[in-house]
């Protein structure tokens, strides 16, 4: 099953409380909801929109949900505190990195972090990675942020993973630019 959850501007008010952290999204916030507490979350999904409007956060949460012990994002369980902590076993983070020939200086410029891309050694890496079993839950989580910036030697790569996950591994991919995925 895959899904492609539009996140766009909403209003402020909160009454579901596995996402209280979020503003606004509610038409997401409510299908999210929905799928997990039904245990029918898509081991695909897409989370797209304009930039700074909380795609990453939504995303993140609901990884946090569905890595929880209790079934939402307490914070105060181990599983909630080491995925906090960036230190959980079962929560795979890519991001676009620096090529290697960028000085400190062209890391730290929001214009040189334009160029930066997902690179086929970081899906490879995540391959190994999901090769064993969920360590301390049911799920494995992927959040590819800025799939975007994946380039198409990466893109194919991570294309033969999502091909045949496990029952137990859910990839969601973050962007602004659906159509650059």
């Amino acid at each position: 099953m895959f899904w492609i959850f539009p996140v766009c501007f909403g209003f402020r008010y909160s009454n579901f409380e596995i996402f209280v952290f979020i503003i606004g999204h509610q038409t997401i916030r409510a299908r999210l909801f929905d799928l997990i507490s039904q245990n029918k979350f898509p081991q695909t999904s897409i989370f797209y929109g304009l930039e700074g409007i909380g795609k990453q956060r939504v995303a993140f949460e609901m990884a946090a949900a569905m890595l929880c012990e209790k079934s939402e994002p307490c914070w105060t369980c181990a599983s909630c505190q080491r995925l906090q902590a960036d230190t959980h076993p079962d929560f795979f983070l890519i991001e676009p990195s620096a090529p290697k020939s960028a000085s400190s200086s062209a890391k730290a410029s929001q214009k040189a972090r334009s160029s930066w891309t997902i690179k086929i050694e970081q899906v490879r890496d995540l391959s190994v990675r999901l090769m064993h079993h969920p360590l301390m839950g049911q799920h494995q989580i992927v959040m590819i942020n800025e799939a975007e910036k994946m380039t198409s030697t990466t893109a194919n790569s991570l294309l033969k993973i999502l091909e045949e996950p496990r029952p137990s591994q859910v990839f969601i991919l973050v962007t602004s630019r659906l159509s650059g995925i």
